[in-house]
């Protein structure tokens, strides 16, 4: 009943195409005739799984975990999830026939999912090799752990995929953990949720990257994120039309209601810059400001575009559902407590209020381009591409993170805007030094030297530390869900995380909470519930451990002192007399290189200048004068000549001369004898020539 009544008050409710049909599900399903593979050796369908279920009988399948080994998962709530559900047939090269929604996702052989509509022939799917592995009858499923996979010769590959003009019912279940289960055809499937509108629709995701918007003075740019918007949304409408579909239904409907899915990823980083709790009413008005700005922006974009190319066809039936949801929307921006926000934050309410109003007055007149706007995905993969600290709407798992690597070993990051914070609360250069140097030690900031107990809060992660006692309560991600929500077009897949010790009423409880406080979807995890899993917090006995350097991140541009020393080296290059100038950060840094020559011509002029002025940009955001030192030297090509002056030996030229300095400091270089040169400011003596 809960279930059905948060379908009906709460996902329906913010439902922008009502007359077209109600939003039945969020994940993709199967036949009910779909038979899985269960541990005791038996192969039930859905119905029969269902059945069994009304009984009492708890079953059992096969589930891949985080470390690539098949184990055991609880089957839970096996359901009708849709009725008269669009569906094609995936077949594969042993003959097994498999009857799904198009958006049910396939285990790959290389561990990645992939869309059954989006399956090609010969797609090696993840094999269960179920004659390989013992029949367990248990009663105590906590003791069963000789669970085995084999690698052989064979996969199981994609014959052939076929669209089916029938509709049926369709059904679901859920395993706790890995969200993943074989079926007796020896193949392993997955499901997500943040996708929620009409059955037989899609939608494009993408995420962008918040951290990417804080500026050097600690604000967060709004112009350059709304632009960005702007562009993401035009982007991906454009996808809708380039893109191909595996029903004839789903493409119909997606071009009917052209729904997208825009989101974000690395808040958690982004509010702890801010020196900001993620468990806090601050941190939560941030990042509902910035969720709402997000969203009420995507809409304008969308109704800009539709007063240029027109609405979505299906618009005007549901001109009266998509605007009431739109003003609802709009008037969620007054729940947001500014009084909460830092001060100097408070502008984004008011942006979000614009970007909200403007869309619901430019829908009136123009109608929306796009159903729907934002989703919250998971970006489990895409975040680390996009260097970023926190996936998705998530807090950092842990300061310090241990990765088990696939090929042996485990692999140390360090979160990379703790520095940022540091400076943002008040702290010195030497104490944010000490503290990092602690963090990296001891893998937790608890205890840290010189770090203020009030300052604590703000560098609490989803799981405790293995020597400390401190992490975000399952309570802090439900409210940071709860505040977002209401700014977000679909649902949030995002992970409540809670310690190994809570205890089945405490789960039962978190769900009731999260049911309470409308949100569309949740997802809970008990630290080590699995036998293993990607992210640890401490390291592994016996495991070699990959150190990754800790640096508090610069962002933005360095720009130098007003007044600043600097070193100039001069040369000789034929007749052609030369300086070299580089200037220098209060530390000693190189930021800035200036040459100046004689004779040499307006078109060397302008080379040299534009050379000069792209290193110096460089060096002043943050670039290795090592790397920028190997990338130059050597380099030949005319107008070449010999030099003069004793230091520089050899024929070079113009790009060369300025390449004649430290390549780890910056400072003057002398040649030594002909494979050597010697920094004069950091003395040490670097390889250069012979052959390099």
């Amino acid at each position: 009943m809960e279930i059905l009544e948060c379908i009906d008050t709460i996902i329906n409710k913010y439902h922008t195409s009502k007359v077209s049909g109600k939003i039945n599900a969020s994940n993709p399903c199967f036949s009910g005739d779909t038979k899985v593979a269960l541990v005791d050796g038996r192969n039930l369908n859905f119905i029969e799984l269902i059945q069994e279920n009304e009984k009492g009988k708890q079953n059992y399948c096969y589930t891949i975990q985080k470390d690539g080994s098949i184990g055991i998962g609880k089957i839970d709530n096996p359901r009708m999830t849709r009725k008269d559900a669009s569906v094609i047939k995936v077949i594969l090269d042993n003959n097994e026939e498999i009857v799904c929604t198009p958006d049910h996702k396939f285990m790959l052989r290389n561990g990645n999912y992939k869309e059954a509509k989006d399956l090609i022939i010969n797609d090696s799917l993840m094999p269960l090799y179920r004659e390989l592995l013992p029949k367990f009858f248990f009663e105590d499923k906590i003791n069963v752990q000789n669970v085995i996979s084999a690698p052989l010769a064979i996969n199981h590959k994609v014959n052939s995929i076929q669209s089916l003009n029938e509709k049926i019912n369709v059904y679901d279940f859920e395993v706790p953990g890995t969200h993943n289960f074989a079926l007796t055809s020896g193949v392993f499937v997955h499901n997500c949720s943040e996708y929620m509108f009409l059955d037989d629709s899609a939608c494009n995701l993408a995420s962008i990257n918040l951290m990417k918007f804080l500026n050097t003075d600690g604000k967060f740019d709004t112009e350059g994120f709304k632009r960005v918007v702007d562009r993401f949304i035009t982007s991906m409408d454009l996808l809708v039309d380039g893109s191909s579909y595996p029903t004839e239904k789903i493409a119909q409907n997606s071009h009917d209601f052209r729904p997208l899915g825009l989101g974000y990823a690395n808040l958690g980083a982004l509010l702890m810059s801010f020196g900001l709790p993620y468990d806090s009413d601050e941190g939560r008005a941030v990042s509902a400001a910035i969720t709402a700005l997000m969203c009420g922006q995507a809409y304008k974009a969308s109704a800009k575009i539709a007063s240029n190319v027109g609405p979505f066809p299906r618009y005007a039936e549901n001109r009266e559902s998509m605007l009431d949801v739109i003003r609802m929307h709009r008037d969620h921006v007054k729940d947001i407590d500014v009084n909460k926000m830092p001060y100097d934050l408070r502008y984004l309410v008011n942006e979000a209020w614009d970007s909200w109003s403007d869309a619901h007055e430019l829908g009136k007149k123009y109608g929306f381009r796009n159903s729907q706007a934002t989703v919250l995905a998971p970006t489990g993969t895409i975040a680390f591409m996009m260097d970023c600290d926190t996936t998705g709407i998530e807090p950092d798992i842990s300061l310090v993170k241990y990765k088990v690597l696939s090929g042996g070993g485990m692999l140390k990051m360090v979160n990379g805007s703790v520095g940022l914070a540091l400076g943002r609360l008040g702290y010195n250069e030497d104490q944010v030094k000490n503290i990092l140097n602690y963090i990296n030690t001891n893998d937790m900031i608890e205890g840290a030297p010189g770090l203020k107990t009030e300052h604590l809060a703000i560098f609490d992660c989803a799981f405790k530390p293995a020597k400390g006692k401190r992490s975000i309560h399952y309570k802090g991600h439900v409210l940071m869900m709860a505040v977002c929500q209401p700014y977000i077009s679909g649902a949030i897949s995002k992970t409540i995380n809670m310690p190994e010790s809570a205890t089945v009423e405490e789960i039962m409880d978190a769900y009731i909470f999260a049911w309470e406080r409308g949100l569309k979807a949740v997802a809970i995890y008990r630290e080590n519930s699995k036998r293993s899993q990607p992210l640890n917090t401490k390291k592994t006995e016996g495991e070699v451990v990959k150190k990754t350097e800790v640096v508090a991140i610069k962002q933005g541009r360095e720009p130098l002192p007003q007044t600043r020393k600097s070193i100039t080296h001069k040369f000789e290059l034929v007749d052609h007399k030369g300086f070299l100038t580089v200037g220098l950060y209060d530390d000693g840094r190189p930021g800035e290189i200036f040459v100046t020559m004689s004779k040499q011509g307006s078109t060397v002029r302008g080379l040299i200048d534009s050379w000069s002025l792209s290193m110096s940009i460089n060096l002043q955001y943050g670039a290795s004068v090592k790397d920028l030192f190997g990338r130059f030297r050597h380099q030949k090509f005319e107008p070449a000549g010999f030099v003069r002056n004793s230091d520089e030996r050899g024929k070079l030229d113009e790009s060369q001369v300025p390449i004649r300095v430290c390549g780890l400091c910056g400072g003057p270089a002398k040649r030594i004898g002909n494979c050597a040169i010697k920094c004069s400011s950091c003395n040490t003596t670097q390889r250069s020539g012979c052959g390099e």
